[in-house]
This record gives structure tokens, C-alpha cells and sequence, in this order.
């Protein structure tokens, strides 16, 4: 009945958007299935607060209350990855991301990820990605 309004364009890449995101976040509901409610809690605290350059391991662990120990104990059992490194790889793969976009700069970038050194940020890109966020963005096509 309604077959215009598809054709719209606009209307179209909305739809698909919208629909993408419902599926990353169900594909991030099973996935956090398979872990204990602290794990997930805490996945979920250093998805929102990943931004912030003091974030803390004491800090995360008083939010399930749990001491810092044992939850490092429990995250690493559980996800085979250390705490650290997690939030290193949230801050990674959300700078990619930004850097994709090409609307900031490195040091902006930077900065909004959690760090405050935005050379120290370029050495752990480097790190794990194999080229510096500059060359990224370059590669990605976005830098002018």
C-alpha cells in the first residue's frame, strides 16, 4: 500500500540504520549471556564510562560490589582477557570509529577514548591496530 514512502531515500537508510542497531545491540545481549551478571555489569559500566581518563579498576568493582581482586580474578576467568586490556580494547576499537568519521583530530580523538596523552594513545593504537591513528583516518580516506 504504502510503497512511496520506501522509496524515499532518507526513509530507506534510516530504516536500515535503525535496523542495524537493534541487531548489534541483540548480537551484544547474547553475547554478554554467556557471562556472570558482575562481568556483565562491568562490561556494560566501561561501555558508558570508557571516556574517562580516571577510570579505575577500584572504581568499576565498588559498582558490583565486588573488591577490586576479585573481580579482576573473575573478568579475567571469565573473558580470558585482563581488565586493562578490555578497556583498552573498548577505547581502541571506539577511537576507530571516531577516527572513521574524520570529524576530529587525533589529539580529540584522544581525549574523548580516556586518554590524556595523546602520544600515549598513538603508541597503544600502534599497538594493537599496526598503524598509527593518523595513517588510519588516512587510509579510511576520511582526512582532508
Amino acid at each position: 500500500k504504502n510503497w512511496d514512502r520506501w522509496l524515499d531515500g532518507i526513509r530507506l537508510e534510516e530504516w536500515f540504520e535503525v535496523s542495524f542497531l537493534l541487531l548489534i545491540h541483540a548480537r551484544e545481549k547474547v553475547h554478554f549471556s554467556e557471562y556472570s551478571r558482575p562481568v556483565v555489569k562491568v562490561m556494560e559500566y566501561i561501555s558508558k564510562y570508557y571516556g574517562k581518563h580516571d577510570l579505575t579498576i577500584r572504581e568499576i568493582a565498588e559498582t558490583v560490589h565486588l573488591s577490586s581482586g576479585h573481580l579482576c580474578s573473575l573478568f579475567k576467568r571469565e573473558t580470558g582477557k585482563t581488565l586493562n586490556s578490555y578497556i583498552t580494547e573498548i577505547r581502541i576499537e571506539k577511537a576507530k570509529r571516531l577516527l572513521e568519521e574524520g570529524d576530529m583530530r587525533v589529539y580529540e580523538v584522544s581525549a574523548a577514548v580516556g586518554y590524556q596523552s595523546s602520544q600515549y594513545f598513538s603508541q597503544i593504537f600502534f599497538k594493537l591496530v599496526g598503524t598509527y591513528p593518523t595513517n588510519y583516518q588516512k587510509e579510511k580516506g576520511r582526512l582532508s
